[in-house]
C-alpha cells in the first residue's frame, strides 16, 4: 500500500487530464481513478507512473544545506532555548 496514492488524492495525467483515486484495491495492486471527462479507470502504480507527466529537472542541484536544513539541529535549538552549552 505504501507505492499507491492515498484515496482521494487528485493527479495530473498527461495531456492535462485531471484524476482523482476514489478506488483501491490493495490485494491485487489496483486503482482505479475517476477522470475529469467522467469516465473511470483502473490500472496498477506503475502503469498510473507512465501516465503521470515528469517535472521538468532542474539544471542544478538545490544546494546542500547539511543536516537539520537551515534551521539547525533539533539539538542546537534546544541549546539556545536552554541558553547554555553542555
Amino acid at each position: 500500500k505504501k507505492d499507491m496514492p492515498k484515496l482521494g488524492k487528485r493527479l495530473v495525467l498527461a495531456g492535462g487530464l485531471e484524476a482523482k483515486v476514489i478506488r483501491q484495491n490493495v490485494l491485487e495492486r489496483k486503482l482505479t481513478l475517476a477522470l475529469s471527462d467522467g469516465r473511470e479507470i483502473t490500472c496498477t502504480p506503475e502503469e498510473l507512473a507512465r501516465m503521470e507527466p515528469r517535472p521538468p529537472e532542474p539544471n542544478q542541484p538545490p544546494a546542500n544545506q547539511g543536516e537539520g536544513g537551515a534551521k539547525g539541529s533539533r539539538r542546537s535549538r534546544r541549546r539556545r532555548r536552554r541558553g547554555k552549552k553542555r
